[in-house]
């Protein structure tokens, strides 16, 4: 299943999504990194590693450079991390040390989406622990399973909504889904569907409101389609904060 169709400009817009994905992490991690482009700012691999010990829980060999300024030194960071990553269970293809400091557009992307499809998008599914255990599908398998579990999860929540079909448009899709859990931040009802500057910029502010991390901001939040894989960035991460709320109170009669 795949109702959101990939534009023409995913790349700038995974690069957007992925690298606010990745500093809002290091920020909740207490690192000083700073993270604006993604396909630049891992070239050294000290973000990489700080972003290794978030996720993983685990720390880095004590021999990783702090401050390197060599390429030796940066790339051995970067295969640090990414044997950290693998050692916690994640499955890469084809990126190394050396690509991440050579700053390789689409394998850096290709390396953070992998990360998101571990660590949120694959922890916002509630599986069944014992089925987990005892589950032999590949990764790839899984991580697909995920990412239809989790655009299912957005369907199911907006398809009684006027004016959704399928998570589209991007803008009036977001207030419905929000408004499934906070009806009275949003009251969906009484927006106007052709608004889309407003809509957007509702969605943005209740999400900042309910502490869910913003990676596609009211501009993204215009168009009709986004990205996929952005999209699915950013309702993972939706997702957790939204299923911890209580239940809207029910109004009354």
């Amino acid at each position: 299943m795949k109702p959101i169709s990939t534009n023409t400009e995913w790349i700038p817009q995974q690069i957007k999504a992925f690298s606010r994905w990745v500093s809002n992490h290091l920020s909740e991690g207490n690192s000083d990194f700073q993270v604006n482009d993604i396909t630049k700012d891992l070239s050294n691999g000290v973000a990489l590693i700080e972003l290794a010990q978030i996720l993983t829980g685990k720390e880095a060999p004590n021999n990783w450079s702090h401050d390197p300024k060599h390429i030796a030194q940066m790339v051995t960071n970067s295969d640090m991390a990414i044997d950290m990553f693998t050692k916690d269970g994640v499955h890469f293809v084809g990126i190394s040390g050396k690509d991440i400091h050579d700053s390789k557009e689409k394998l850096v992307l290709g390396l953070v989406w992998t990360l998101i499809l571990r660590y949120s998008i694959g922890q916002s599914i509630n599986f069944d622990n014992k089925v987990n255990s005892t589950s032999t599908s590949s990764p790839s398998a899984a991580s697909k399973n995920n990412k239809d579990a989790l655009m299912q999860w957005a369907i199911d929540r907006t398809e009684n909504y006027p004016n959704i079909n399928n998570f589209q448009p991007y803008n009036l899709s977001m207030c419905a889904l929000l408004d499934s859990y906070v009806p009275d931040k949003i009251n969906y009802y009484t927006l106007d569907e052709k608004d889309s500057q407003h809509n957007a910029e509702l969605a943005t502010s209740v999400m900042k409101e309910l502490g869910i991390p913003v990676f596609l901001d009211s501009d993204d939040l215009q168009e009709t389609t986004v990205d996929e894989k952005a999209l699915l960035t950013q309702l993972s991460t939706a997702k957790v904060v939204l299923e911890r709320l209580p239940p809207p109170t029910p109004a009354a009669p």
